[in-house]
């Protein structure tokens, strides 16, 4: 079964200090030490280096690190299945909602390996609307008719919606280009080509990467004309095009107007993009998101569960 120690030698690698560590832990410094030195002594390895300025891993503590982690997550991944598997009748269907702006691409790809990690899981696909009303609706309703839904996420969000979020991806900040325009033939847009043209961006402080490009558009290219915009849906595309001009979206969003093209742009600007649920999930939307934390290898920052 899993060895307790390696949460110990997890939280000491992860902060860099045994200090660090016990106040993750809730334990003393010197309990800290005591369990590493331990586990160090029981297995007859060197996983840490002391220093000056806190530890560092050895050669041995690097390799043990990414497994000892691997080892954690499928633990606790055996032990929910097996809690799911005591019920008479577990429910694990988990209802993903589906609209224009939330695909279920990724998802769809994960599935084979989902399934084979947990046959028993299966997926509903609810379709909704993207109108405002619609969507405000679905939030409210998140964890009840809907149990989760792909799209963007980031803190930020998060918090102001009161939701948790999975990274499965982190999607480039890309443009919409409706096929007449002069820059419908670009393979990459260069941030001068952009002069004197029209840029339909979400409303400021929705996400953070949208406001961090409104702020570099504002400071560095002035003469590039920004359009306030409530959200990225067909409403939005329909007015960029009649307006001439182009909108920030991301690959995902590709299919939602026919007569627009996605082409990437000379920024380094993009917004985490994944799994979004209620902040109080049900037991089977914990476990489901266990599942998949397993499969990608998600890392800490992959994981907003506290917004």
């Amino acid at each position: 079964m899993y060895n307790h120690l390696l949460d110990t030698f997890i939280a000491v690698a992860d902060t860099g200090s045994f200090s660090a560590a016990a106040r993750i832990l809730f334990v003393s410094p010197t309990a800290v030490i005591k369990k590493i030195n331990h586990l160090e002594y029981e297995y007859g390895i060197t996983l840490l280096k002391r220093t000056h300025y806190g530890v560092e891993l050895t050669e041995e503590g690097k390799a043990l690190y990414q497994d000892a982690k691997y080892i954690r997550d499928y633990s606790n991944l055996a032990l929910s299945r097996a809690k799911c598997k005591s019920a008479e009748k577990v429910d694990r269907t988990i209802r993903i909602g589906k609209s224009l702006n939330t695909p279920c691409d990724l998802l769809v790809q994960l599935w084979p390996l989902i399934s084979k990690q947990d046959p028993s899981l299966k997926i509903d696909v609810v379709p909704f609307e993207n109108s405002t009303e619609q969507v405000k609706l679905m939030f409210k309703n998140l964890g009840n008719e809907i149990d989760a839904y792909i799209g963007l996420l980031d803190s930020r969000m998060l918090h102001q919606r009161r939701c948790i979020g999975l990274r499965l991806n982190q999607e480039p900040l890309r443009l919409g280009v409706p096929f007449n325009h002069p820059l419908a033939a670009v393979r990459k847009i260069r941030l001068n080509d952009l002069n004197g043209k029209k840029l339909f961006l979400v409303q400021e402080g929705r996400f953070l990467a949208y406001d961090a490009l409104r702020q570099e558009l504002a400071e560095k290219w002035p003469s590039i004309q920004v359009v306030d915009c409530e959200t990225v849906r067909l409403e939005e595309f329909n007015q960029c095009k009649d307006a001439g001009g182009m909108i920030v979206t991301i690959d995902p969003w590709k299919n939602i107007h026919p007569l627009f093209k996605t082409i990437p742009v000379a920024w380094e600007f993009s917004t985490p993009f994944g799994i979004v649920c209620s902040e109080r999930p049900s037991p089977k939307m914990q476990y489901f998101l266990q599942v998949v934390e397993t499969i990608v290898q998600a890392k800490k920052e992959d994981k907003f569960y506290h917004p």
